[in-house]
């Protein structure tokens, strides 16, 4: 083989890379564009087959995923919004050496802080309701985890406040009496006892309108998330408690 054809291999190589540079260039602007445009606008919810777009990094020190969907930018920039400012708020980002993340956050050989982002849709025929799992670890004994809802009205693609909305003030009393009358029941069947915590269920299941944030519709349900350390301890985890929509009827203004 001459000098001639080594120029040429040689040359077609260097090109092939540059392609595959700028492709993969290509695709990254593309996605951090989709999750980080200012332009943000609402639109119509597109169904059950939604699209995606993710956003992940990870480090020495952290972990950090969200995923936000593209049919609805409205709840895409709040769940986007949520994650930055937990990556801000804890200033993880500032660990540059070993010493800093044992000393400063209390980071060890083996551990390092978290957050992942995830989320679940359910249709109904008026609204569409996304459902935000998150999980954070920044030390300690264990993580912790919670939910975010998003309810939003199909025709117009606007996010609302089902309670506020919907329905109309006696609705806290009634959540509160039918919560402690029948999630006693549901928690019985995973072998939980409200009596070994009875003040912290009934101070969660009051008609404080802070119980009662993280709502969504589920088909003809409407579920209620109750969190860690709403009804009880951190080892009973997170619940969620379905009723009927149709039984709400009355309350609806």
């Amino acid at each position: 083989m001459n000098k001639y054809n080594l120029a040429y291999i040689a040359l077609g190589m260097a090109l092939t890379s540059l392609v595959y540079f700028v492709y993969d260039r290509y695709n990254i602007n593309e996605l951090y564009k989709a999750t980080n445009s200012s332009n943000v606008s609402s639109a119509p919810a597109k169904g059950i087959d939604d699209v995606v777009v993710s956003f992940a990094t990870s480090t020495t020190y952290y972990d950090f995923k969200y995923i936000v969907p593209e049919d609805n930018q409205l709840v895409a920039k709040e769940i986007k919004k949520n994650a930055e400012k937990w990556l801000a708020e804890t200033n993880i980002k500032s660990v540059t050496s070993d010493i800093q993340a044992e000393n400063d956050f209390g980071i060890y050989p083996g551990f390092k802080y978290s957050y992942e982002s995830k989320f679940e849709t359910y249709d109904t025929s008026e609204y569409k309701s996304y459902v935000e799992q998150v999980y954070t670890f920044t030390g300690g004994a264990h993580g912790s985890s919670y939910y975010n809802t998003y309810v939003v009205r199909k025709s117009d693609g606007q996010k609302i406040n089902i309670l506020n909305d919907i329905y109309n003030a006696n609705i806290y009393n009634f959540l509160s009496e039918y919560t402690r009358n029948n999630l006693p029941k549901e928690l019985s069947k995973k072998s939980i006892n409200i009596s070994d915590f009875k003040d912290m269920f009934e101070q969660g299941t009051s008609t404080d309108k802070n119980n009662w944030g993280t709502i969504f519709f589920k088909g003809d349900k409407l579920v209620i998330v109750f969190g860690q350390y709403q009804i009880g301890p951190y080892t009973i985890g997170i619940h969620e408690l379905e009723i009927p929509v149709n039984i709400l009827m009355k309350y609806k203004k």
